[in-house]
C-alpha cells in the first residue's frame, strides 16, 4: 500500500513540477525515477529497516531498475496526456 501511495504522490508531484511544460522523456525518467527511489529508500534508512550504505552493486541495480522503469512510464504517460511534440492533445471519446 505504501508503494502505491508513493507512486501516486511522485506522479502527481511530477505533473505539478512540469507545470504544463514538456520536459524531454530522458529527463522526466531521471526525475520521476530518482524521486520514487528517494521516496522509497529514505524511509527504509530512517526506520533502520535497511542500510543502503551496505548494499552491493547488485542490490543497487535491483533497486534502481524498477524505479527507472516507473520514471519512464510516468514521463511517457505525462507527455502523451499533456500533449505530443506536435501540440495535439488526447481527447476523451464521447
Amino acid at each position: 500500500m505504501l508503494g502505491i501511495l508513493t507512486g501516486t504522490a511522485v506522479g502527481a508531484g511530477y505533473a505539478l513540477m512540469a507545470g504544463g511544460r514538456r520536459p524531454p522523456v530522458w529527463l522526466g525518467t531521471a526525475v520521476a525515477g530518482g524521486s520514487a527511489m528517494l521516496s522509497s529508500d529514505t524511509p527504509l534508512a530512517l526506520l533502520r529497516i535497511s542500510n543502503p550504505r551496505t548494499w552491493s552493486r547488485t542490490d543497487w541495480i535491483s533497486d534502481a531498475v524498477p524505479h527507472l522503469a516507473y520514471g519512464e512510464v510516468t514521463a511517457v504517460t505525462y507527455a502523451a496526456v499533456d500533449g505530443s511534440p506536435n501540440g495535439r492533445r488526447w481527447r476523451i471519446a464521447r
